[in-house]
């Protein structure tokens, strides 16, 4: 049986047999599709994904690692408007102005009793300012120019402004640390002293206005 059907097979048989085999196997493969999502990262081989395979702008910031997102840079933006002035610190700037209120009152029991007190400028100066000082109701003067309600001072100069003052020997004192002379003051403030021309309530109060050189 084989042996008469070996005799039967010819070139042309086998090929065509084999051309009909190919043909038939070839529409099944054309036929096979693939589910849905069955395709995940265990079916990509590695770095079979390339950026040509990815679509344009579909990539969002999560994709990337945190690393690479801060290296992220956008357009630089529109300059924003200067902000206000921070605060001074150190030494006041020259021709800048600090103004303030003094106060000295006590009850003293016998005549000649002093009290003593001062006032501290927040900033510094760059040197000690000359002093004047204008009485109650008194007027100003080139250097002290302003008033007890609007203390100003001329560059170089602390200018102290009484208000009222009642039973005190000789007014208030404003002077430096040793006092001498009177009026003084340093750089970063003034020494007030008061002494009684009697028992009783002694006061004076007022303003007072410093200048930078």
């Amino acid at each position: 049986m084989l042996h008469r059907l070996l005799n039967r097979l010819s070139y042309a048989n086998v090929v065509a047999t084999l051309a009909l085999f190919l043909a038939l196997c070839g529409g099944s493969y054309a036929a096979l599709k693939l589910p849905k999502n069955s395709v995940g990262s265990k079916q990509l081989r590695k770095n079979s994904v390339t950026s040509t395979k990815v679509k344009a702008g579909s990539l969002l910031t999560s994709d990337f690692k945190g690393s690479q997102r801060k290296g992220l840079v956008g357009p630089a933006g529109p300059r924003g408007g200067t902000g206000p002035a921070g605060p001074v610190t150190g030494t006041l700037p020259s021709k800048a102005t600090l103004r303030g209120v003094y106060e000295l009152d006590f009850v003293a029991a016998t005549a000649d009793e002093s009290e003593g007190g001062s006032f501290n400028f927040p900033l510094s100066l760059a040197s000690a300012p000359k002093v004047e000082v204008v009485g109650a109701g008194g007027s100003s003067t080139a250097n002290c120019p302003g008033a007890v309600a609007k203390p100003e001072a001329k560059p170089g100069f602390l200018c102290v402004y009484k208000d009222s003052e009642d039973n005190a020997n000789g007014g208030i004192a404003i002077c430096d640390a040793d006092c001498v002379p009177d009026p003084s003051a340093m750089q970063v403030g003034a020494v007030l002293y008061l002494v009684s021309i009697a028992a009783g309530r002694t006061y004076s109060d007022g303003t007072w206005a410093v200048t930078a050189p």
